[in-house]
């Protein structure tokens, strides 16, 4: 199977957030779970903030 563009991975990783989201709701999102519907592993997010790193950040005024 040829390798996905980056364009054509990203829409593919969207997707399947999009269908996690529905079928189990925003709060249950999961990497684990997106990489699993969207058929890729999940180190392809490791350059995303984390839920650790993002929370660091000051709340907007």
């Amino acid at each position: 199977m040829p390798r996905l563009s980056a364009d054509a991975r990203q829409h593919k990783v969207l997707e399947a957030a999009l269908s996690v989201a529905e079928d189990r709701g925003i709060g249950d999102v999961s990497l684990r779970a997106v990489a699993k519907a969207a058929g890729v592993s999940g180190c392809c997010a490791t350059d995303s903030p984390t839920r650790t790193s993002s929370s660091r950040r000051s709340p907007m005024p």
